[in-house]
């Protein structure tokens, strides 16, 4: 009977012991997580995901990004889950409207409940931009970069004011102020397909495109045609032959860009003469070098893309690109 009642004893200051040191540990916290940024992003998708700073002092159950239209999204609504790893995690959000703001923020579960990173937002790509004068453009993305998938058309700048139309080749190869023209001089004919030519000038004046768009750079068409390799300007150019000159070498149109062959005006033995429409595309950047601007060249016959530089006065197409 003793025995039992020593063996009793310690059994119970054991259960008082564990009872003692349960109750001396911290109380587990909700997790604190840290929303990261967006890593990739397509039409419809973006890649985000979340670092735990703290777990709260228990087991991380679960993790992933919720989002949604309204801020502060909570589990309750769209999420993803992501339950691998330790400290840092990504999640693929699919399936995005177009032309939709989201929000999203990265959350972590533990025995005390949910902790929630920062909140951040983005809006996805638009299927259509229009320009001041009204003409809607198709939108496409390319790598990281959305761009207008149609050449320019418009008539004012973004400001009202017009961008005079000059016809006559002498005045055109003169001009030191921005201005605009169509092919033969023949805007019905032209314009709708191929949008109108514009001197460098006009483009330097940061008015060409609608607000939140933008005139590229030489680096930003460099970009471009990095991003795309081998065979870019087949990739760029609009497929088939309704357009382009036979052959028109390598044309996939896999980018959707639709790129066309607008032609330009340009010096022979007198300025401001119109060339090359069926053959050639070429479209200005912002860019110069030294005094001459840098421009997206693609031919009918090659598969490739240049750019090179043109005198300020040449007549070139312009495609806009998102800020």
């Amino acid at each position: 009977m003793v025995k039992t009642h020593k063996n009793t004893a310690l059994f119970s200051m054991i259960i008082c012991m564990i009872i003692w040191l349960y109750a001396c540990k911290e109380k587990p916290i909700l997790p604190i997580v840290s929303t990261t940024p967006v890593t990739f992003i397509t039409s419809t998708s973006i890649s985000t995901g979340g670092y735990i700073l703290n777990d709260g002092g228990a087991l991380i159950s679960d993790r992933g990004v919720c989002w949604g239209k309204s801020e502060n999204p909570t589990t309750a609504e769209n999420l993803v889950h992501d339950s691998t790893g330790l400290l840092v995690f990504s999640s693929v959000i699919k399936g995005l409207s177009l032309n939709t703001t989201y929000y999203f923020r990265a959350f972590a579960i533990n025995i005390a409940g949910i902790g929630y990173g920062d909140q951040k937002s983005i809006t996805t790509d638009p299927t259509i931009v229009s320009d001041i004068d009204g003409n809607s453009y198709k939108v496409i993305r390319i790598g990281s970069q959305v761009w207008m998938a149609e050449n320019l058309k418009v008539t004012h700048y973004r400001n009202s004011n017009l961008i005079p139309n000059v016809m006559d080749n002498d005045s055109w190869g003169n001009l030191t102020t921005g201005a605009r023209c169509y092919h033969n001089n023949d805007s019905l004919t032209y314009s709708k397909t191929y949008g109108a030519l514009y001197n460098w000038y006009a483009v330097n004046t940061n008015k060409l495109c609608p607000s939140g768009w933008h005139v590229p750079s030489k680096d930003e068409l460099f970009t471009l045609v990095n991003y795309l390799g081998n065979g870019a300007g087949g990739k760029l150019k609009e497929s088939g032959t309704s357009h382009w000159n036979i052959p028109n070498g390598g044309a996939t149109n896999e980018t959707g860009f639709t790129a066309l062959p607008g032609g330009d005006r340009y010096y022979t033995d007198k300025p401001g003469v119109f060339g090359n429409i069926g053959s050639n595309g070429f479209w200005w950047s912002t860019t110069l070098f030294y005094d001459t601007p840098w421009y997206l060249y693609l031919n009918y016959g090659l598969f490739g893309t240049m750019i090179t530089t043109a005198d300020k006065t040449y007549g070139y197409s312009i495609r806009c690109l998102r800020d």
